[in-house]
């Protein structure tokens, strides 16, 4: 499938003998302040702003919400059926964006190359080689939905995206606030702004609290302990919303909430708590559950062979040395508030109790760009002196911390807090349990 933005670059596009990056929007700007044009991007460019491939793609396009351009959904389509062969191996894309191909407006495209004053004879022949790559999607998209008649495998994917499609108008509906807030929230994460006061806190912390509260993760974590918790938080769009909004939220007030950002912002494919953005990355989330296990007509046709997106999300604002940090094991001792946002959390000059021996199992945590991690668990305990000196702790997530409680930071992020003798955790993210 041609992807005209190849033969067609920005430096045609806009007529003038500059890089084809000058006119790249700033890694710092507003995604929703982008212009039609700005939107449509190659992977190559896409992977600098850390959407990376179809995935990435599905995640910036369901972000961009209505505010995503005709340009913008074409880059998104193209994307999408790169590569796709009009039989089952591409049936997850055509539940992903066939409904992009099938709104996509040839005239909206048109005025939107006017209106950023594109040279005439540019914009006919963008238009035109825009309607070959339309064309070719829908051949791609009509011969899947006429396999689907007689294939009930074929027919539960592509429901996938009509269940997704409906399932997210409801949800934005219900929640135009919160998305609101995580728009802005995460605008200020890529400015790298800091310190813009507690308003956030005070919807974000209630709503995630109750994802913590009815979450039940083992008592012995596998190692990746930031992700650990992340990773047994309920999986449905309220919680990955409700999670990157605190996320969010804190890091907003505090770099030190660095580490859970990264972890919310950046989900794997296939891992516990997959992006669920919008529409599209829905789909792709759905298509991910186990519990979705669809019997196709042809026999050496299964499940896996639809499990097969590419890429990845790596979000400006994210850093992954802050969520996989060494961690600090204490018991506190003391609290002293340090100044309007940290306190200097001591610990006690006694054991605690960490892992000594770790063993990893047959059961896969996450599959990455072909790579298959498996989780691991705890087969030796024991305690070890505790060396930790003070850290400095942001005072609002200091919830369920008090003398002779357990905590686990990184980088000064409460990422757990626990009564080690009964085996009760307090906190989680510095909101109570």
């Amino acid at each position: 499938m041609k992807n005209f933005f190849t033969t067609i670059t920005f430096v045609a596009i806009f007529g003038a003998a500059v890089s084809a990056r000058a006119d790249s929007p700033d890694k710092k700007a507003p995604v929703h302040g982008w212009t039609p044009v700005q939107q449509y991007m190659g992977n190559s460019a896409r992977g600098d702003y850390g959407y990376i491939d179809l995935y990435g793609a599905a995640v910036l396009a369901d972000e961009l919400g209505d505010k995503l351009s005709m340009a913008g959904r074409l880059s998104y389509i193209e994307e999408c059926m790169k590569g796709a062969k009009p039989d089952a191996t591409a049936s997850l894309q055509w539940a992903m964006c066939g409904q992009d191909v099938k709104d996509f407006d040839p005239a909206k495209l048109e005025a939107e190359l006017v209106a950023e004053k594109v040279d005439a004879g540019e914009k006919k022949r963008i238009v035109e080689e825009a309607a070959q790559v339309i064309a070719e999607a829908k051949k791609v998209g009509a011969a899947i939905e006429a396999a689907a008649k007689s294939d009930k495998g074929l027919t539960a994917v592509l429901a996938l995206g009509t269940t997704a499609r409906t399932e997210w108008a409801a949800f934005a509906q219900k929640n135009k606030d919160q998305l609101a807030m995580l728009d802005k929230l995460q605008d200020a994460v890529r400015a790298n702004k800091e310190g813009l006061g507690g308003a956030c806190l005070k919807t974000a912390a209630p709503a995630f609290q109750k994802l913590v509260h009815v979450s039940k993760p083992p008592w012995q974590d596998d190692g990746d302990i930031m992700d650990f918790y992340y990773r047994h938080l309920p999986e449905t769009t309220e919680a990955y919303i409700s999670t990157l909004t605190y996320a969010a939220c804190v890091l907003a007030l505090t770099d030190k909430g660095r580490g859970p950002y990264t972890v919310a912002a950046n989900r794997p494919i296939g891992a516990p708590g997959m992006a669920r953005r919008g529409p599209r990355s829905l789909t792709a989330a759905k298509a991910y559950d186990d519990a979705f296990q669809p019997k196709f007509a042809d026999r050496d046709f299964n499940v896996s062979s639809v499990k097969s997106l590419r890429g990845k999300l790596v979000l400006v604002g994210t850093d992954l040395v802050s969520s996989i940090g060494t961690p600090t094991y204490g018991k506190v001792a003391k609290i002293v508030k340090k100044d309007d946002e940290l306190s200097t959390v001591s610990f006690a000059g006694d054991q605690v109790e960490e892992c000594l021996q770790w063993k990893e199992t047959s059961k896969v945590q996450q599959v990455t760009n072909g790579n298959v991690s498996y989780e691991k668990v705890c087969v030796k305990r024991g305690m070890v002196d505790n060396q930790e000196g003070a850290t400095d702790v942001p005072t609002v997530l200091l919830t369920g911390m008090a003398k002779g409680i357990d905590v686990v930071l990184v980088f000064g992020f409460p990422v757990v807090a626990y009564k080690s003798k009964e085996k009760v955790l307090t906190a989680i993210w510095g909101v109570a349990k």
